[in-house]
């Protein structure tokens, strides 16, 4: 397995069916000129804001599934900002799922924010009674659910559930 952080426009180009899956779900159209704008916008602020995309590939350079990471470092000598991050967005591409990948990106992703200084990391995931993979995957990787938002994406779509693990 390879290990890669990409940047921008590799990642943006290589994971782009993973990304609308991820942020939008069935709600995105590629024929809506505002989807396609915001979608690109969507990525290069998490750019801007210091996020890295740290992305699986087999040996044979195929590629697997992407964690992307935002980290705060905080403000030097003060206590009670940073040093956490967030898990801005996960997805292992679906051909490629329940063979253990996504358990590697994230023992690969907690392994480079320990080292950056991260001591805890957080997520969120779907509401989804149909789809409870993601959030199962969480716990069983020791996250453990925090907080539960209802209307994070609008009244008439699910609700959202938080996740913290100290690293």
């Amino acid at each position: 397995m390879i290990f890669k952080f990409l940047n921008e426009k590799d990642f943006y180009n290589t994971f782009f069916d993973e990304i609308c899956h991820v942020q939008c779900g069935n709600h995105y159209d590629p024929n809506n000129l505002q989807h396609v704008e915001w979608l690109k916008n969507f990525i290069k602020l998490l750019y801007l804001r210091g996020g890295e995309a740290l992305c699986l590939y087999s040996d044979d350079e195929a590629p697997l599934g992407f964690i992307y990471l935002l980290y705060d470092k905080g403000l030097e000598n003060v206590a009670c900002f940073g040093a956490k991050a967030t898990i801005a967005m996960f997805e292992v591409k679906e051909e490629y799922r329940s063979r253990g990948y996504g358990k590697l990106l994230c023992q690969e992703a907690e392994k480079h924010l320990r080292e950056c200084g991260a001591e805890c990391l957080y997520t969120d995931t779907p509401d989804d009674p149909d789809e409870r993979g993601a959030l199962s995957f969480y716990i069983r990787n020791g996250f453990t659910p925090v907080g539960f938002h209802p209307c994070e994406n609008g009244k008439d779509d699910m609700a959202q559930i938080y996740l913290f693990k100290y690293l």
